[in-house]
Order: C-alpha cells, then structure tokens, then sequence
C-alpha cells in the first residue's frame, strides 16, 4: 500500500517499511502491531498454516483457545491479548511487541489473572 493511503489509517496499521518491501500475504497487514508484522514477515521457516490456525480458531481446525483475543476495536493495540500457549508456542511473533505485553497484562489483571512473564 502505498504511504499517502495510509494517512486515513489508525496509527497501529501504518505499513511498516518490511512490509512495503516483503512480498506478504495480506492477512498478516491485519494485526495492529506493526513489531508482530515484521517479525513474521522477517521469519524464514515457519508453518504459515500452523501460524494462522494457532492465531485464530477455524471451524473445521478447532483449537483450545485463539492465540489472540480482541476485547475491543480490533484497529487498537490495547485491545488485544495474547493467551499463554501461544506466547510460548510462538515466542518469536510477539517478540519485542511491548504493547501487546502490557495490553494482555492489563487485560489478564482486570479478571484477576496473574501477568505474563514474557521473554525479552
């Protein structure tokens, strides 16, 4: 997309340059968490399906819990949590994603849920 066209978007679906310049499927351009785009955009070897499934529940590929829930505006990055399993299971998508720490901590807090650890 080009940068005058994302002027109208909100602040955390702002191409970031990785993605401007790594042919991607444009399912990954959804998450508002320009450091998760990159770091599955900069990955070489991974499972995209096994990725995609473990993010989001399929109908026909049921797992326990979506990787990553949105209590609000999906645009908004403190919206987002992130379950346990997939931050261990998928350490390297949300590495460095401290807005998404701080969203699934605060998140987890107000249902009186002890904060992840989350690997630096």
């Amino acid at each position: 997309m080009p940068r005058d066209h994302a002027i109208s978007l909100p602040q955390g679906l702002h191409p970031t340059t990785v993605q401007e310049n790594v042919k991607h499927h444009p399912w990954i351009d959804l998450w508002p968490i320009p450091r998760m785009r990159d770091n599955i955009l900069l990955a070489v070897d991974y499972n995209e399906d096994q990725l995609c499934n473990a993010l989001i529940e399929f109908q026909d590929l049921p797992n326990d819990r979506s990787g990553l829930v949105v209590w609000g505006e999906p645009w908004d990055p403190a919206s987002w949590e992130v379950c346990e399993a997939f931050a261990q299971n998928w350490a390297w998508v949300i590495q460095g994603c401290t807005e998404l720490y701080e969203s699934t901590n605060r998140w987890r807090s107000e249902r009186g849920e002890q904060p992840i650890a989350f690997r630096a």
